[in-house]
């Protein structure tokens, strides 16, 4: 799944139990994309939003996944700017499994992340990520971070 240029490929969802996106399996790689758990055709509207697994079989690429989180620069995921959409801090992605590598696109400016409350196994490139409560780790050491709130 890919988006084009400025033009980024997006999922959003609010789920009426929180759970707004039960599971996201990508063959390929995940490119210039949002996944948003708690948006409304792209407005945060659910702090308690849950995303239960992904799985993406080659690399996540200049892209951010997140449950119930919001960032102070729109777009943006990954930095000290998230926070948790109406002030409540109950979203959560059940698992992330990445196959190939995880980063971002180079530009400082930029910032990606999967970004969520709290997660259970993170892992990616064969891997496996503490993601301890206020973390913000970048597996890569690029501008993609994994955050946990």
């Amino acid at each position: 799944m890919a988006g084009l240029g400025s033009n980024l490929a997006v999922i959003s969802a609010v789920g009426t139990t929180g759970q707004a996106i039960r599971s996201l399996s990508v063959r390929g790689s995940l490119s210039q994309a949002l996944v948003l758990a708690g948006y409304d055709v792209g407005s945060p509207v659910q702090g308690v939003a849950r995303i239960g697994r992904v799985e993406i079989r080659g690399s996540l690429i200049a892209s951010s996944i997140a449950a119930g989180v919001a960032n102070t620069t729109p777009g943006q995921f990954g930095n000290v700017g998230d926070f948790a959409i109406g002030g409540v801090p109950g979203s959560r992605i059940g698992s992330l499994t990445v196959r190939g590598i995880a980063v971002g696109n180079g530009v400082p400016t930029d910032s990606f992340g999967v970004v969520a409350a709290s997660f259970g196994r993170v892992r990616i490139g064969g891997t496996t990520l503490a993601t301890p409560p206020g973390s913000i780790t970048s597996p890569s050491g690029s501008n993609l971070f994994i955050h946990r709130l």
